[in-house]
């Protein structure tokens, strides 16, 4: 999502290393369940999105492997079995929880030293807005209150990732962030236990 921004911004060598972490970070810890569950065309459709990063100039470029790499990670998602309000909190909270380590890798005091970082957590937090507003209709039905407490927590969160680039200073400092991580874990605790 990061690269996605940023490269259709036109801050494209900003974006271009975004398109290989998921190959480069990620696969490596979700491919034995992949091949579990026979979804090996993931693995080649974010490896052909790490090796063409270096060399886009545009989003057009390279939109049609992303698109094809995002639909393949919603088929997999989706071959998961037994989908739980506490599981939709855990994917939340491990999105979010990462976001949070991301900034505070990014800074040196209350300055930016690693934007890419910067950049990594944000995407991380627009996944988990969108993972909680994707599953919306089944956390309402379960609590309506602590989906509502959750979606604010989550918009607090958020605060932190205010551009794509990071600021010249940042607006929440990482311990009231680590803070706004726990009142989320605090929210969707109802989901959780």
């Amino acid at each position: 999502m990061a690269a996605r921004e940023l490269i259709q911004a036109g801050d494209v060598a900003e974006g271009r290393p975004h398109l290989t972490h998921p190959w480069v970070e990620v696969y490596p810890m979700v491919k034995a369940g992949l091949a579990h569950r026979d979804q090996k065309a993931l693995g080649e459709q974010l490896h052909t999105l790490a090796e063409k990063a270096g060399q886009v100039d545009s989003w057009d470029e390279i939109s049609a492997d992303f698109q094809a790499a995002w639909v393949g990670i919603e088929q997999a998602v989706n071959t998961t079995e037994g989908l739980s309000a506490s599981s939709v909190s855990k994917v939340i909270l491990s999105l979010t929880k990462q976001a949070v380590l991301e900034y505070d890798e990014a800074l040196d005091g209350d300055q930016f030293v690693a934007e890419h970082e910067y950049q990594d957590g944000r995407g991380f937090v627009a996944a988990a807005r969108d993972y909680l507003a994707e599953h919306e209709a089944h956390l309402v039905k379960q609590n309506k209150e602590a989906w509502r407490d959750t979606g604010k927590a989550l918009n607090e969160l958020a605060k932190a990732w205010p551009t794509p680039v990071p600021p010249q200073k940042p607006v929440v400092s990482t311990s009231n962030l680590y803070a706004a991580q726990a009142r989320l874990e605090l929210a969707l605790a109802p989901y959780l236990y």
